[in-house]
């Protein structure tokens, strides 16, 4: 449906504010031209409403972005950290089984070393030897 009045020769010159357009068709079309018609000055306000909804609505998209793109950075930045932190760190699993296999050579070698002159077991080496693994300490179940 064609509008019902045409201001299509009202162009916004490059720099001009919506404000100032706005102004010079009211003013220069709705106004002058029309003598003061209430239905071009109604027609042209409701026009112009819809423009700066759509310029308040670009706006906003535009902040919306970049406050988007301002989290998107702080947020990578934040995961590179964590990466750097991860990659020299161990999991809970791979250390525990390094405590363990420390704490099976520690038993081994103090059960080694009371041993008697030619390797002969005696009672003390055989205490250690008969001591438990330790238990799990960051993980439990995982590990038996």
């Amino acid at each position: 449906m064609k509008a019902p009045y045409d201001y299509s020769h009202i162009r916004q010159k490059d720099g001009e504010s919506l404000a100032e357009y706005y102004t010079r068709v009211v003013a220069d079309w709705a106004v002058v031209e029309s003598k003061g018609r209430v239905a071009r000055v109604r027609h042209a306000l409701h026009h112009m409403e819809g423009l700066a909804e759509g310029a308040g609505l670009a706006i906003a998209r535009r902040e919306g972005e970049e406050h988007l793109r301002q989290e998107t950075a702080r947020l990578q930045k934040r995961i590179a950290d964590l990466e750097a932190v991860v990659r020299g760190s161990v999991s809970k699993v791979e250390a525990e089984e390094e405590r363990r296999k420390a704490a099976v050579g520690m038993r081994t070698r103090a059960g080694l070393l009371a041993e008697g002159p030619d390797g002969e077991p005696w009672g003390l080496s055989e205490a250690i030897y008969a001591l438990p693994p330790p238990s799990n300490r960051w993980t439990q179940g995982i590990l038996t």
